[in-house]
């Protein structure tokens, strides 16, 4: 607490988002049309939100969403 019983909390907020759809066939497949489709309309979602940090596996179609 603070001088006058003010108390100052502080908040993270956590978003996941799972890749967009992925090619067939292949070992380490990209996005299909559809996926990026998916993709772009997570981004429009996302679009100006204060995003500090975007993680992602190593996986092409991970690194292809964010």
């Amino acid at each position: 607490m603070r001088p006058g019983g003010l108390e100052v909390v502080a908040h993270t907020t956590v978003v996941l988002v799972r890749h967009g759809q992925a090619e067939r066939g292949t070992t380490d497949p990209g996005l299909s049309a559809r996926g990026r489709d998916e993709a772009n309309a997570v981004a429009k979602a996302l679009a100006g939100e204060p995003l500090a940090a975007v993680y992602c596996s190593p996986q092409r179609r991970a690194r292809e969403t964010a």
